[in-house]
């Protein structure tokens, strides 16, 4: 549709999710459900927020929106088919997803999928939606808050931890080589046991008269890497560091 080639898609692509909507759910739907995913540390494009007065429509909607993103939030109420700019969009995103360039969260209001006409229909029964009578906070929030979870699993699942051997290598401590090996057979992905092996390590470490300052240093920098691959873990490690004070370990 817009013309846009493979390689400009890869050389350009970035972790981005587009909103797709009528403009009728703009002030009822749309502002909180960015309000939210936004105050989440997510990045939305949302064209009342990414496009000014006088900006090419193909140009910003599309190229720089729609294709440039890895999802694509739809939001689809009573009269969303009756909006050209929504149609429009809903054919590109169709046209990506369909391509494997884009994947969607697909959400109703006041409306079902049995109301679409048959193509669309055809296309989202292939997905998990979420389909609500009516339109309330609380089911804006639930919507927003299964978007946030399923983001951030594959931003951690395509995060690399740097290696803990490399970082401490003069422990010899046994215990203290356990919970290294155990932390280094543990799948890049899993964040969150990583953090909490090394908070253990840490705590184990620091509670010894002779600490070493060095191996300290490397591991509190561990650990603050970690966290910075997904700022959600930080709630859990102070979960798990006011558990293992109450451990008294």
């Amino acid at each position: 549709m817009i013309g846009i080639t493979t390689n400009y898609y890869e050389e350009n692509f970035i972790m981005k999710t587009f909103l797709c909507f009528s403009s009728s759910c703009r002030n009822d739907i749309v502002e909180p459900l960015y309000n939210i995913l936004t105050n989440a540390g997510l990045n939305i494009w949302y064209d009342y927020r990414c496009m000014l007065f006088g900006d090419g429509y193909v140009e910003k909607n599309f190229i720089e929106g729609i294709s440039m993103s890895k999802y694509a939030i739809i939001i689809f109420n009573q009269d969303i088919f009756t909006r050209q700019c929504a149609v429009e969009e809903l054919n590109y995103i169709k046209e990506l997803n369909e391509a494997g360039r884009i994947s969607i969260f697909p959400i109703f209001f006041n409306t079902n999928i049995n109301n679409m006409p048959p193509k669309y229909q055809n296309w989202i029964r292939k997905y998990i939606y979420n389909s609500y009578d009516t339109i309330t906070v609380s089911k804006i929030k639930t919507s927003a808050l299964q978007i946030a979870s399923k983001l951030y699993s594959e931003i951690i699942k395509d995060t690399k931890t740097p290696s803990l051997r490399i970082q401490v290598s003069n422990i010899n401590d046994v215990y203290e080589k356990q919970i290294m090996d155990f932390c280094e057979s543990v799948e890049n992905g899993s964040h969150l046991i990583k953090a909490t092996a090394l908070f253990l390590l840490y705590k184990y470490h620091s509670s010894k008269s002779n600490i070493n300052v060095t191996v300290e240093n490397n591991l509190r920098y561990l650990l603050r890497q970690i966290i910075d691959c997904n700022p959600v873990l930080i709630t859990s490690i102070l979960y798990c560091m006011e558990s293992l004070v109450r451990l008294n370990y």
